[in-house]
């Protein structure tokens, strides 16, 4: 799957790979927030809908995930990259606490297999 953007950030002691891929199951049919024109300019590609995947690693290895789908991208006065989306911080926060938690857990486990 290939990334539109992304981004790394430190968090707690992690590289947080941030990366923005394209979600295809996502439609404004799922909501009933769209009008008429928001579903016209979605057909005709002017906004669309992506994933958040955030990913945990340390020493380059991937240790734990979160991610997020059917977000808006470009979709008019909405987000359009990375940083709009962390500035947005609503679900950011949550989506670096449950990479870094699983990052945690895999290393106790990792621990726990090699005492």
């Amino acid at each position: 799957m290939d990334a539109i953007d992304n981004k790394t950030i430190q968090h707690n002691g992690f590289d947080i790979r941030i990366d923005v891929v394209p979600d295809s199951d996502s439609t404004p049919y799922d909501a009933d927030c769209y009008d008429d024109a928001d579903i016209e300019a979605w057909r005709n590609d002017e906004w669309f809908y992506v994933g958040y995947i955030y990913t945990a690693t340390l020493d380059g290895i991937e240790l734990g995930s979160a991610s997020i789908w059917g977000s808006e991208w470009d979709f008019p006065g909405g987000i359009d990259s990375i940083d709009g989306w962390i500035a947005e911080n609503y679900y950011h926060s949550d989506l670096l606490a449950e990479a870094t938690d699983e990052a945690r857990a895999t290393l106790t486990k990792l621990a726990a297999h090699t005492a």
